[in-house]
């Protein structure tokens, strides 16, 4: 009888370890489908957002309303995206991330659609809080967290990188694309209209970001005890989240405040529309080269400290080729991959 107890518990463990294998395997082949999935959703969110640029002066003539009027709900958008993150993260938690996504992304589409239909300045105030408050749930924070659970430790960095390029990727194609609509139908409200259609994929996509729960995920997949009000707590006391948090305001000012206004302000001097477009993408562009290019560079250097020394110094000459990458990636991309 022990024999055979025995012999039961090894087959028994066998089995197990056949099973964890096969899931880990699982996870080595699936792991690009959130990454692609999450990038893609970036891509699209962020993409038709810094595409709002372009439609400052059309509705300022449009609606006979001021351009601060569009500036004021873009700004209010962006606040209630960063204000929103960490409740959405928990809502991630609970719920899952798919879910969270896809809820998102309605509300995002919700808030597009509300800004094509406009036809006073309310409409397009609750139309931004609208999209900002779906692009908080359907931004980095629950994608991030989908993607570093789903990927083996050793892919993550790269696999964050590349999603994060897609927010970039996303200004570069999308930004120009509606500034080819907007010249064509030279009406704003169906240049939205598509835009509004094309986010409605972000819903779609978030499908790919399901989790397998059951399957255990390590730390990062267990069941969590942690209250949002720890967390937050935690994250204040870790110097890496106000490194990250001072890197964002690069965005504000780069990304957000440059894009809106550049457009309006080149078209200003008598510049063709889509020459005004041009401007922001190619930023976004080298954006996203230098995340992926900058994250490479920086584990290659982990391994070699004669390397880590020559890219520090060359960082530190002001005209060499480093120093313009990293100024181009900017240093929220930086902090983000250390």
């Amino acid at each position: 009888m022990s024999a055979w107890s025995h012999f039961s518990g090894r087959t028994n463990a066998a089995s197990k370890h056949r099973g964890s294998e096969r899931i880990a395997m699982s996870r080595q082949r699936n792991f690009w489908i959130p990454v692609i999935c999450g990038g893609m959703i970036l891509t699209i969110g962020i993409g038709a957002r810094q595409s709002f640029g372009i439609f400052q002066k059309p509705i300022a003539a449009d609606l006979n309303v001021g351009r601060e009027l569009w500036s004021f709900g873009t700004a209010l958008a962006m606040l209630l995206m960063g204000v929103f993150s960490p409740f959405v993260g928990n809502l991630a938690d609970r719920f899952g991330t798919a879910r969270t996504v896809a809820a998102g992304g309605m509300l995002y589409v919700a808030g597009m659609l509300m800004i094509a239909l406009a036809t006073e300045g309310m409409m397009l105030t609750l139309g931004n809080v609208l999209s900002g408050i779906g692009m908080a749930a359907a931004g980095f924070g629950p994608i991030f967290g989908a993607i570093a659970r789903q990927t083996p430790v050793d892919k993550r960095s790269v696999a964050l990188g590349v999603a994060t390029a897609g927010g970039s990727f996303g200004q570069f194609a999308i930004v120009p694309l509606a500034s080819i609509l907007q010249s064509r139908f030279d009406n704003w409200h169906t240049t939205m209209f598509v835009l509004t259609a094309l986010s409605a994929l972000m819903v779609l996509l978030a499908f790919g970001l399901r989790e397998n729960r059951a399957a255990g995920f390590g730390p990062l997949g267990a069941a969590r005890t942690q209250s949002t009000q720890n967390a937050l707590q935690e994250a204040f006391r870790t110097q890496g989240f106000w490194l990250l948090t001072i890197g964002f305001f690069v965005c504000g000012f780069h990304v957000s405040f440059i894009g809106l206004h550049l457009p309006s302000y080149i078209s200003d001097g008598r510049s063709a529309l889509s020459g005004s477009s041009t401007s922001p993408d190619r930023c976004c562009g080298d954006g996203s080269a230098g995340t992926i290019c900058a994250k490479t560079c920086w584990r290659c250097s982990m391994h070699c400290a004669p390397w880590r020394s020559w890219c520090f110094l060359r960082c530190r000459c002001p005209g060499c080729p480093c120093c313009c990458l990293r100024r181009r990636s900017g240093s929220c991309g930086w902090a983000r991959f250390r």
